[in-house]
């Protein structure tokens, strides 16, 4: 961690799939040399800044309340976790004096006094984030996205005069982590897409039975289905359909097996921001040109 100030960070209240993210973006903190602070998650007692929905001030300690929105009551840390955003938020309370006039040094006397959560990220978390929200900690066996990716949503299509409205896009989310599929729902909310979930296969298939749809996010393992014998199933029945696999596999002979099934597109978690984005943007926008044309 070298010499640079490392704080102690409580989190009260929050989702386990949130804690996971918090525990990586201070990993990075810690480890990153250009960092000027690091942040260390502590379970318990003294600790510099304490992090949840309405968490309760004590003390000198600084609160940083965590909300779906900025509702204009002070600071505050706003969903979706952003790693950029959460330390710029991070290192502003640091900067500011705490509320009993403590200063800097107060916070690495506070991360030794507290009971220090190790920040290390194991292959079993990593495996629970699909989306990180930050491009510097997407996995590296995912390839860069196009240089010419905007971060903005898709934009809509509008029908030419006599033409009918193209109807919004639908997607199915296959996935048995249900932090995994939280994730996913923030992330497809910013595209205005009708999303549909499933934990397991047969869960799955009920959805496919029942309507066709634009693109389907798959797991590879799950317990009751292998992803890519899904992937195989939903291009045979709806060829149309664009199958991401979303995995924890990363080696070249899951992309292979996943290119066999007919996947068009292989990502392998955590996945940043800009990379989920464009990769869902281009078969989107590709639905709405095929929609617009009456194809």
């Amino acid at each position: 961690m070298n010499d640079k100030p490392v704080y102690a960070v409580r989190l009260e209240g929050v989702a386990d799939s949130e804690r996971i993210i918090f525990k990586l973006i201070f990993s990075v903190s810690c480890n990153s040399p250009s960092r000027p602070h690091g942040y260390v998650l502590a379970e318990a007692g003294t600790a510099d800044i304490v992090i949840g929905p309405e968490p309760a001030a004590t003390g000198g300690v600084r609160v940083l309340p965590l909300r779906d929105a900025d509702d204009g009551r002070g600071p505050c840390l706003v969903r979706p976790l952003i790693a950029s955003r959460v330390l710029a938020a991070l290192d502003a309370m640091v900067a500011a004096p705490a509320a009993d006039g403590a200063g800097e040094d107060a916070g690495s006397a506070a991360a030794d006094a507290a009971p220090v959560v190790e920040f290390s990220i194991t292959e079993e978390e990593a495996s629970e984030l699909a989306i990180v929200h930050d491009e510097s900690l997407s996995n590296p066996a995912n390839e860069a996205p196009a240089a010419s990716a905007d971060p903005a949503p898709v934009a809509t299509v509008h029908p030419l005069p006599g033409t009918a409205e193209v109807p919004r896009p639908r997607a199915l989310v296959v996935d048995d982590s249900a932090s995994v599929r939280k994730q996913l729902e923030l992330e497809l909310d910013l595209f205005e897409v009708e999303v549909d979930y499933a934990a397991g296969g047969e869960e799955a298939r009920g959805h496919l039975a029942a309507r066709r749809y634009d693109v389907a996010f798959l797991d590879v393992v799950m317990p009751d289905a292998d992803g890519f014998d899904l992937c195989k199933t939903i291009k045979a029945e709806s060829p149309a359909t664009r199958v991401i696999m979303l995995t924890g596999k990363a080696t070249q002979a899951d992309k292979i097996k996943g290119t066999l099934a007919g996947c068009d597109a292989y990502l392998v978690k955590p996945v940043g921001r800009e990379m989920f984005q464009s990769t869902v943007r281009r078969f989107l926008q590709l639905r709405q040109a095929c929609s617009a044309m009456g194809a």
